[in-house]
């Protein structure tokens, strides 16, 4: 990417040439995504195209999705479907409620529920934080799909066993 004041910005995609081409491109380790098994997941996000783009990358691996543009929002859709949401991916960073303010009203209600929180900001104080409110897993962004079904995969199984 190269970008320069009164001039824009450039952005270079490299897209691999054929398809035995991306398959040596990527890590060994790197897995497949695990498919949900309709699981109902709570978004939480004030960025509406983060929001709308992680509930169709959810959908399509075979989750279910609500989604929430504001903590004020997911605290009241959580009050409405606590005993069917099996996971929250918050924002930290909100307006009216922010994330950490979404995972204590849940807290109240729930311990055990899966908690993500996501942000572009990760200083190990907040981590600290969040860890207080019973919060493993935080998510880095910006995240890719694969990163994103990943973590869920592993934070619903953290949970299972």
């Amino acid at each position: 990417m190269n970008s320069e004041v009164d001039k824009g910005t450039t952005f270079e995609v490299f897209i691999p040439a054929s398809k035995d081409a991306a398959q040596t491109s990527e890590s060994p380790t790197a897995s497949a995504p695990t498919n949900g098994k309709g699981e109902l997941i709570l978004v939480v996000d004030d960025e509406p195209e983060v929001l709308k783009l992680t509930k169709a990358i959810l959908e399509q691996f075979g989750y279910s999705v609500l989604t929430a543009k504001d903590g004020r929002e997911a605290v009241t859709l959580y009050s409405e479907q606590s005993s069917r949401i099996q996971l929250v991916i918050t924002d930290l960073m909100m307006p009216k409620i922010d994330g950490a303010g979404v995972a204590r009203v849940i807290r109240q209600s729930d311990q055990n529920l899966p908690i993500i929180v996501a942000s572009g900001f990760g200083s190990d104080e907040i981590q600290s934080d969040l860890s207080t409110l019973g919060i493993q897993t935080f998510l880095k962004k910006p995240f890719n799909a694969t990163h994103l079904l990943q973590t869920i995969h592993e934070t619903i199984h953290k949970k299972e066993s």
